[in-house]
């Protein structure tokens, strides 16, 4: 009867452990959350907004966790268990793929909007080489995204979306502004394409390299955008 009272003892604190730990996981993937600690590094009057996953990013994601996070995990405890034919090759593995994942993730976490007294600025290592700040007297609107492409005033309109899933929200400028992006692989094709060697070289210096454009509106999907747009009113951006 002991071993037995001792035993469900155990199952019952393995049970409440397990939800505790999915509680806490759940809790910790919530917007609100998120955006607490964002905004926590927030300084003087400004307050930012965390920009969506790219789409793609969202599907790769779950097997990048287990990679990175769940083989190193195994990859210790076969090794504290002394099986070391399977634990020394996953920690090979899971090793590289948790520092990829940790340089995936460090780049996610700098994506946000801010809100500034001179207008907003965008942050987005993957897709801006540099941030860029619209100006709040150059602002005419931040809104939803319309499916229609507006008709551009000498500039065009930039897609920062990266295909997130969400709302994406448009912000539109009395004339064109130059913003930096990220060289696309097509892109970097016909730049090493133009260049005299057109080898390794001239890709890996094209991928360094930014794209100038000049854009009378950008679209983007904060992770909040009902809050965001709450923001930009309350803030009188984009009554310009």
């Amino acid at each position: 009867d002991g071993a037995a009272a001792a035993g469900d003892s155990d199952t019952i604190r393995g049970v409440i452990g397990f939800s505790v730990g999915v509680g806490a996981a759940a809790l910790v993937m919530l917007p609100s959350v998120g955006a607490f600690f964002l905004d926590g590094d927030s300084y003087g009057d400004e307050r930012r907004f965390g920009l969506r996953c790219p789409g793609a990013l969202v599907i790769v994601l779950g097997p990048l966790w287990l990679l990175g996070v769940g083989l190193p995990a195994v990859g210790l405890v076969l090794c504290a268990a002394q099986r070391w034919a399977l634990g020394v090759p996953a920690l090979l593995v899971g090793g590289p793929a948790a520092l990829w994942l940790w340089a995936v993730a460090a780049r996610l976490a700098r994506r946000f909007a801010v809100f500034v007294p001179a207008g907003l600025t965008l942050v987005d290592p993957l897709s801006l080489a540099d941030p860029v700040l619209f100006a709040r007297n150059r602002t005419l609107s931040v809104e939803p995204a319309s499916a229609a492409e507006p008709v551009a005033s000498g500039g065009q309109r930039v897609d920062l979306s990266g295909a997130a899933l969400g709302l994406a929200v448009e912000l539109r400028t009395d004339g064109p502004t130059e913003i930096v992006t990220l060289s696309r692989p097509e892109e970097r094709d016909n730049a090493a394409t133009g260049s005299d060697d057109g080898g390794l070289a001239a890709r890996l210096k094209s991928a360094r390299m930014g794209v100038p454009r000049q854009a009378d509106s950008v679209l983007f999907t904060p992770s909040r955008p009902a809050e965001f747009l709450l923001e930009a009113r309350r803030t009188g951006l984009g009554r310009g």
